[in-house]
Order: C-alpha cells, then structure tokens, then sequence
C-alpha cells in the first residue's frame, strides 16, 4: 500500500522582495504625474534678476506667454475678458495676492496692460515673478 503523507509545513517568513519592487514603481509614478501636475501647461522663459525676494503666496496666478497671450487658471483670455474674471474674485478684508509670470520676451506694454487691469479690478497685492540668476 502506497501511504501519502500531505505537507504541512508553514511558512514562517513572508518574501518581501516582490512588495518593495511593487512599491518602488508605485513611487515612481507617483513622483512623475507629480511633476507634470504641478507645472503648468503654458511654456514661458521667466527673466532673471541678481537679488531675490521672496512672495507670500499667491491665491492667483496669471500667465503671458511669448506672444502675448494672457492665461488665468490654464484658460486663455483677452484683456476685458481678464478684468470681468479678476472683478468676480471675492474680495476679503485682505485683497488676494496675484502673480504675474511673464515670459522674458514679452513686450513691456503688454505686461504693463496686464499689471494696470489686475489694479483697476480692485486687486492692490500683485507681484512679478523673476529667477535668479547666478
């Protein structure tokens, strides 16, 4: 008579390898769609300065690209369009702050029109961003 013996031996240690590898690509993704999330879609060269101050944060951010186009939240606009936007921003005991990223090629009028319709929509905190240079 042929006798079966049935295997019942545990395991006691678990093979964490497989899960670490699993996790390490999860981080990857995760540090790429980052990325991609907190960078915008408009592609602007940002001019430099030597001395740097830094800004509180800003609560808007509006975008002129190389040919002068205006972006506020990834949407493009026209001048009037933009002052109608900014004049619908609730206005708390502070006024919100605003940060006007221009491209470094930007002609100066364009960046002064865009800087004169965020004051005359009420809003008086508006910074321009700079890199350093170094």
């Amino acid at each position: 008579m042929l006798r079966i013996r049935k295997n019942t031996e545990f395991f006691d240690q678990v093979n964490i390898t497989n899960l670490i590898d699993v996790l390490f690509v999860l981080l990857a993704i995760i540090m790429i769609s980052s990325y991609s999330v907190a960078h915008t879609g408009v592609s602007i060269q940002i001019p430099g300065v030597q001395k740097i101050e830094k800004a509180a944060p800003s609560s808007l951010e509006i975008i002129i690209n190389r040919e002068g186009n205006i972006f506020l939240d990834n949407n493009s606009l026209e001048i009037e369009e933009l002052k109608e936007r900014l004049q619908k921003v609730p206005k708390d005991r502070k006024s919100p702050r605003v940060l006007v990223k221009a491209d470094g090629r930007v002609h100066y009028g364009r960046i002064t029109q865009v800087l004169d319709t965020v004051r005359s929509a009420g809003l008086e905190s508006v910074s321009l961003a700079v890199e350093s240079k170094k």
